[in-house]
């Protein structure tokens, strides 16, 4: 009985070894994010808010070898255009690019004092690979912005106004990193 257990035993860990991974781990968004991304950000629908569904977002960064992902970005929302930057961090290991997104409007008309109207928040992204037939990476995830007014209150805090969830949907333009930037006039 001993010598039939011994021979199951070395047949099974002669074959364990043969459905073992080859060539190291493999990171979900692979270990080369490097390269130009752009996508869209679409606004989730609020029923509380009718202005959710009429904004939409844009952006491009690039992502270098080494150090932050650097972009632009673009939101609309309510007849007006927010410019803006986006930066950020890119991690090849979990294959994700989060960042900060922030832009202004500029001098709002009719307005007194320096506060500008603008738009905050972040964004967090998964680079997952394309579909077959050489398709460009996918960059989905999700972004919150806060808009204000440019108002603060009493304790020199800006009053948001808006807030919205918006869904991330982009893809890698080209292997190479380049910093997209705003046109200056």
């Amino acid at each position: 009985m001993n010598a039939l257990l011994a021979a199951i035993m070395c047949l099974l860990l002669t074959t364990a070894e043969s459905f073992a991974l080859k060539g190291g781990p493999v990171y979900p968004g692979g270990t080369n994010l490097v390269g130009t991304y752009a996508g869209v950000l679409i606004p989730e629908f609020d029923p509380t808010d009718p202005f959710s569904t009429n904004s939409i977002g844009i952006f491009a960064t690039g992502v270098p070898t080494t150090g932050l992902t650097s972009g632009v970005f673009a939101f609309f929302t309510q007849g007006r255009l927010f410019l803006g930057t986006m930066e950020g961090v890119a991690d090849p290991k979990g294959g994700t690019i989060k960042g900060i997104l922030q832009a202004d409007i500029g001098n709002a008309p009719g307005t007194a004092t320096d506060a500008l109207p603008s738009a905050r928040g972040k964004i967090d992204a998964k680079v997952v690979p394309g579909s077959a037939f050489g398709a460009a990476a996918r960059v989905r995830g999700t972004a919150i912005l806060f808009v204000s007014e440019g108002n603060t209150d009493a304790e020199g805090k800006l009053i948001v106004s808006s807030t919205f969830t918006l869904a991330v949907d982009g893809f890698k333009q080209s292997d190479t990193a380049t910093t997209p930037t705003l046109p200056t006039s």
